[in-house]
């Protein structure tokens, strides 16, 4: 995601975790894409506008937008999680996924710690 801006890395990450829940939900069955194929692609979305936002707004405004992405995060965790026990995602995704999903959540907590 780079187009000549400075990107926070948080941002960044959340781009590429988009872009991976993107790859992995087309590979679902096609009787799970309205259901687990929409719901984690809406739900990394939210996670990367709700940084975006947080980004160019002060304090108070700040922490409820780094709220609002960490409700997402959240949210993902479990959709990723649920497509990982209906045996929809494989382990090395799931873990890779995982992993991008706990880094981000620890960034998450940081920025909302300074924001706090």
């Amino acid at each position: 995601m780079t187009d000549g801006n400075k990107s926070l890395p948080i941002i960044d990450l959340a781009y590429r975790l988009m872009l991976e829940i993107n790859q992995a939900v087309v590979k679902l069955p096609r009787y799970q894409g309205p259901g687990m194929g929409r719901r984690p692609e809406e739900a990394a979305f939210d996670l990367l506008a709700a940084l975006v936002k947080a980004r160019y707004l002060r304090a108070e405004a700040k922490a409820a937008a780094l709220s609002q992405g960490s409700q997402a995060l959240d949210t993902l965790r479990l959709l990723v999680r649920t497509a990982h026990d209906l045996a929809h995602l494989p382990i090395s995704r799931y873990e890779e996924l995982s992993r991008m999903m706990g880094e981000a959540g620890r960034m998450l907590g940081g920025r909302q710690k300074s924001a706090g």
